[in-house]
């Protein structure tokens, strides 16, 4: 018969469960911790995430947020107050941007999103709703020149498109009681203000706008356009619609002038019209601008005005640009014509790549564009209504003549060229002496550049009263 187990052999297994057991309760006790803490890291993080817009819409969290936007660009920038919420409104007010010079560029009063908050925007940024930003005050400083050292010069990365998708977020975006100066090298200063802006895709499909702006003190113009096909992720093929701009109130040109040019201070109202379709890839312009008493102001001299007229049409389709236009008027008519296509490397082409392939025949290709000119201009009512622009002796006056252009041709591309016909005829001038009569004065000229040989003159005709002149060849070899 057996022997009955001992009772150290009965509770080795017992004890073994025992342990086992205890054993695995201290495994489990701390991984139930570990969990804890990390629903509780978990938790916390949501908290601090749910607090930041709250924390930045403290004034010390305005001050870090602008201090780290103003360590990233060269401007400064400044903000009155900052409201920034999840799921209410956000609002700003008192933004203000500076040049590295200190001037300003940019004030904007308010700006108000009342649509959703954070989340909308993060959720369904292609559902905006509605914005309004009152009183944005841009000012742009004619003195500008590219002397930027160039450690402190920051270049923007392009963004390209090629498969031309198209994309606007459905909502209202409203502009108001807004303006743009712009100021002269002398410190004289041009105002376009009232500015009022209201763009709405009221559809996934339809995007309407409409905005308006005052001139100075005497002047108005109004915009308006309907587009369908502007879908988010849509075709930019698909969009098609109408524009257009046109002044309801005559604009005075005399302050735009005095700020763009105040050596040569002139009077002049404009009106103009410019409407659009787009439709197919192409967008059709036509065009009307009517510049009526246009003259000099030249302090103790009358100057008689001219009225002009500027009519024609355009066309984009894909990086094709044309242009015809037509100018009439008291001063003479003039036709012209361009053609342009758009090409980013020709861009890059300057005026020393242009004289070296003038000189040298070394060059890039030229930008690709043709234009075409014809017409004539009568240098009396030019005279009499701009005598600065015609002034060769200041004690001469004009008192007969015309300019007229036959079949200018400027084109560029890989093999740039020049032609056409120049004639003065029938100029004539009162000095105080006598009256001047000179005999008329024709150029004929057909050149080209190319590759290896630079500027290649394969015609010049020069003819007056004085004698006549003939000569073709390159740069290195004229006869």
């Amino acid at each position: 018969m057996p022997d009955k187990p001992t009772s150290d052999s009965q509770s080795t297994p017992s004890g073994d469960n025992g342990q086992g057991n205890r054993s695995s309760v201290r495994i489990k006790k701390p991984r139930r911790r570990w969990r804890r803490r990390l629903l509780g890291v978990v938790i916390l993080l949501v908290i601090l995430v749910w607090l930041i817009p709250y924390m930045v819409s403290t004034k010390p969290g305005q001050r870090l947020a602008v201090k780290l936007v103003n360590s990233a660009i060269d401007e400064t920038v400044s903000l009155d107050d900052l409201s920034l919420n999840w799921l209410g409104p956000i609002s700003a007010a008192g933004l203000e941007v500076l040049d590295s010079d200190g001037r300003t560029i940019v004030k904007v009063a308010e700006f108000n999103y009342e649509s959703g908050g954070l989340l909308q925007l993060i959720n369904a940024p292609k559902r905006l709703g509605r914005a309004e930003i009152k009183g944005v005050h841009a000012y742009v400083y004619l003195d500008e020149t590219d002397d930027k050292p160039e450690h402190r010069r920051r270049k923007r990365k392009r963004i390209d498109s090629p498969d031309k998708k198209f994309g606007l977020p459905i909502g209202d975006l409203a502009i108001i009681s807004s303006s743009l100066t712009l100021i002269g090298v002398d410190g004289q200063s041009f105002e376009i203000s009232e500015i009022q802006c209201e763009m709405n895709l009221e559809s996934p499909d339809r995007l309407t706008g409409q905005g308006s702006a005052r001139f100075g003190d005497v002047g108005q113009l109004t915009a308006q356009m309907d587009l369908t096909g502007v879908s988010p992720g849509g075709d930019a093929d698909e969009i098609a619609g109408t524009f257009e701009v046109r002044t309801i109130e005559s604009i005075d040109l005399a302050g735009l002038a005095q700020v763009l040019a105040s050596e040569s201070p002139i009077e002049a109202k404009l009106d103009s019209t410019v409407s659009g379709k787009v439709a197919s890839s192409t967008i059709q312009v036509t065009f009307t601008t009517e510049i009526k008493g246009l003259r000099s102001i030249v302090p103790g001299k009358e100057t008689q005005p001219v009225d002009l007229n500027l009519q024609g049409e355009s066309s984009i389709q894909g990086d094709s640009v044309n242009v015809t236009a037509e100018l009439t008027g008291t001063a003479g008519q003039v036709t012209g014509k361009l053609e342009y296509r758009i090409d980013d490397e020709a861009r890059k082409f300057t005026t020393d790549d242009l004289w070296a392939a003038i000189f040298d025949g070394d060059f890039k290709q030229l930008p690709d564009f043709t234009v075409e000119a014809s017409g004539e201009l009568d240098l009396v009512s030019l005279g009499r209504a701009l005598p600065s622009a015609l002034k060769v002796n200041p004690d001469a006056e004009i008192t007969g003549g015309k300019i007229v252009a036959r079949k200018i041709v400027i084109a560029g591309a890989a093999q740039p060229k020049l032609q056409g016909q120049i004639a003065l005829t029938g100029l004539t001038a009162r000095t105080p002496a006598a009256l001047v009569e000179y005999g008329p004065i024709t150029l004929a000229l057909d050149a080209v550049i190319t590759p290896g040989k630079g500027l290649v003159i394969r015609q010049f005709e020069g003819q007056s009263g004085f004698g006549s002149i003939e000569c073709t060849g390159d740069m290195d070899n004229l006869s």
